[in-house]
């Protein structure tokens, strides 16, 4: 489910993760999105890990489109702060 505020969409997606190169890549199926581009890299670090984030995508409906543009940062930050909550759970 992709949403914010009263706007919520579901979407489906294939997720592969690569234990060699230390990604995710995220392969788009269907729902909300014309177009859906997002993958993880992740590199080791001394003490922990660093994650590079990535997200592009345009919606069907353009009002839509401009409406998640106005909140992309937060929303990325939303997405960001969940997955180190989860880490955190699984690792520490």
């Amino acid at each position: 489910i992709v949403g914010f505020k009263i706007y919520r969409e579901v979407f489906k997606s294939n997720v592969f993760l690569n234990q060699n190169t230390f990604e995710i890549k995220v392969d788009y199926l269907e729902g909300p999105f014309k177009h859906l581009n997002n993958h993880w890299k992740f590199s080791k670090k001394k003490n922990g890990c660093e994650v590079d984030f990535f997200v592009e995508f345009n919606l069907n409906a353009r009002i839509l489109n401009s409406f998640l543009e106005t909140f992309f940062k937060e929303a990325v930050l939303k997405m960001v702060l969940a997955f180190e909550e989860r880490a955190n759970l699984l690792y520490k």
